[in-house]
């Protein structure tokens, strides 16, 4: 609840709009349409209460990461395969410092509305908070 009213806050600082209970609500009710009520098995049993959610999760997750034997032809045909070498103009253009000028190229070319990294900001943020960046670089 905390991080709700966090982003309650924040979205009234930013659009000027009071949090009420209705937005608590509707915040309340998209994290239960996320959350995972029933699973099914891999014999297509189905499981619902929340100790078996855990349980079959848990199964899921074990099975999925533990080591598989592996077929040794495969995996000497792979390792011995010859390693594909960039040519060397490819090779030339990837050496060197990064230029001011390429990430600002990345982040225009970016489609808008997206989200490009793990941090969940949009690309309008970069390319609206880009010119503050030039401003910090030159104080430093």
């Amino acid at each position: 609840m905390e991080a709700i009213k966090f982003r309650e806050k924040a979205q009234f600082l930013e659009e000027g709009e009071r949090s009420t209970r209705y937005f608590y609500s509707l915040e309340k009710s998209r994290r239960a349409d996320q959350t995972i009520r029933i699973l099914t098995k891999e014999n297509l049993d189905t499981v619902s209460g929340p100790q078996d959610l855990l349980k079959e999760t848990y199964y899921f997750y074990k099975t999925l990461y533990t080591a598989q034997p592996c077929d040794e032809d495969a995996r000497n045909q792979f390792l011995n395969a010859a390693i594909p070498k960039l040519p060397d103009n490819a090779r030339n253009s990837c050496e060197g410092l990064i230029t001011e000028e390429e990430p600002l190229k990345a982040v225009r070319s970016m489609e808008s509305n997206k989200s490009p990294g793990v941090d969940g900001l949009t690309t309008h943020f970069y390319k609206h908070f880009w010119p503050l960046k030039q401003k910090i670089d030159t104080c430093l």
